[in-house]
Formats: structure tokens, sequence, C-alpha cells
């Protein structure tokens, strides 16, 4: 994977996920790797898994008792090969419920730059399961050939049904996750999101509900989001580099990822 680096400053502003305006820069710097500007007098922080607080529903960085809320919707953008990133952003970074918005404000303003990406892999194979033993993560070390992740999803939703997919870093897979928008679940809220006023929650278009699409179109869309989420979580052992292998997960979500970033950081070797 070629790095990527930006060329200028970009700023993104709109609605948070509290309805309020907000907004999130993304400046380049000449490091390798993605860094946090939390706070004005101090240098940049490099974005690892020791800044994720305890936070489950999403992944929030905290430092200093300063939070940046939802990264894993910011993270992700590693896997483009984008490298050299500053962020400054509102504690609630404006929000789509995807990833997309993002990128698409931050390509037009990238280029392409000597040398491939840098990449890790664990020593061993690391598993992580649910207290009922439900839910899990594989995650199997990078062995032999050019070093990529793969990832293989499966999901299992009452009313929905199971459904699995096996994703790479193809273009069309990484597109896919970072354009498909977040689960509108549980499926009570839907009418709650759709009559409020659009002052205080203007996001009811930027969600999937069960009672706008078909089973199969659902399951398709929780897929793509779910990598997505993945990706934006595991760019936290970055280090300014890529992880190899090949991750399994199975009706995971957060709180399962945040559990396999902790058990993979320190164990990591260069490849």
């Amino acid at each position: 994977m070629q790095q990527l680096r930006l060329k200028d400053t970009v700023t993104v502003r709109g609605p948070n996920l509290l309805g309020r305006q907000s907004s999130i820069t993304f400046s380049p710097i000449e490091n390798i790797g993605w860094f946090w500007l939390n706070d004005d007098t101090h240098r940049p922080i490099p974005i690892c898994a020791t800044l994720v607080s305890g936070r489950t529903r999403r992944i929030t960085l905290c430092l200093n008792g300063t939070r940046l809320e939802i990264y894993e919707h910011i993270g992700a953008l590693a896997w483009t090969g984008l490298t050299g990133v500053a962020i400054r952003s509102d504690r609630f970074p404006p929000y789509y419920g995807r990833i997309g918005e993002f990128w698409h404000a931050l390509q037009p303003h990238c280029q392409p730059v000597s040398g491939e990406a840098h990449w890790q892999t664990p020593h061993e194979a690391v598993h992580v399961t649910s207290d009922d033993g439900q839910r899990f993560i594989d995650f199997l070390p990078h062995t032999t050939g050019t070093p990529t992740l793969t990832a293989v999803i499966s999901v299992d939703f009452p009313g929905l049904g199971r459904a699995r997919q096996r994703y790479t870093l193809a273009t069309a897979d990484v597109e896919r996750g970072f354009d498909t928008h977040t689960l509108g679940w549980p499926p009570h809220w839907y009418w709650v999101s759709r009559l409020a006023p659009r002052i205080l929650w203007p996001h009811h278009r930027h969600i999937n509900w069960p009672h706008d699409n078909d089973r199969q179109t659902m399951l398709q869309s929780i897929l793509d989001h779910r990598f997505g989420d993945l990706l934006g979580t595991l760019s936290l052992l970055g280090d300014g580099s890529l992880i190899a292998g090949e991750v399994t997960s199975h009706c995971a979500g957060h709180r399962l990822d945040i559990q396999l970033v902790r058990r993979l950081s320190g164990t990591l070797r260069q490849l």
C-alpha cells in the first residue's frame, strides 16, 4: 500500500452527535502516523490504544481531561495509506453515522509519496471472547507474502438473521466500509429519531433503520459498517504502521474491539 500525505490543512464542519455545530481539523506533519492535538500547550500526541477510555458504545480517546469521541470514524482513514496527520477536534466531531464524509473531504488534498506503508503483526494468535462465550474476535498473525489485512465478519440480529462476509483492503471493500451508515438499533427508537426536531437531532438520514430497508439490505449494511468500525479500532495499533493478519469477528462490537487492541498492544513485531 502506497503512503499518502496531506498537501494542506483540511477542516470539516457540521452537526455533531448531539446536534450542535462542531469541527475537526486534519493537518499535515512530518512524522509518520496519526497524532492528536488535544491541547494548545502540548506537542502532538501519538494516537494509540493506551488513550482509549472504558466506554464501549463508541471509541473515545482521553488524555488530561480532554476527550475525543467516536474515534472509530476517524482512525479508519489510516487504512487508505494516509499518514503524517495531526487532528484537532471538538470533543464530539461532526457526525454522519459513517466515515465517508471525512474521506471525501480529505481525498482531494491527498498526494502519493515515495515509500510503502509500514506493517506490523503480532507474534502469536490472540483470542478475546465475551463473558457468555457467544461473541468473540480472533486475530491471526501475518506469515508469508505481501503484508495485508483480511477480516471475516459475522453478525446475528433478532428479526434479521445471520450473515457472514470476508473483507480485504481492496478499494471496493474499504469504500463500502466508509460509505455505509450505522445501524439504527434498537428499532423502537425509529419514531423518536424520525419525529425529533431537526435542530435537536439532524441525523435520522444518517442511520440505517430496519423500517426503511429489507432484511438482506440491512444485513449487508451491518456487515459493511462493522468492517469500517473494525478498521477504525485497529488503527489504534498503528505506531506509524498498519497491522497485518486476519481478524475474525463473530457478533462482536466495540467492547471486544477494545479488548483486542489492548491485548495486541505491545506484542507486535515489524514486518
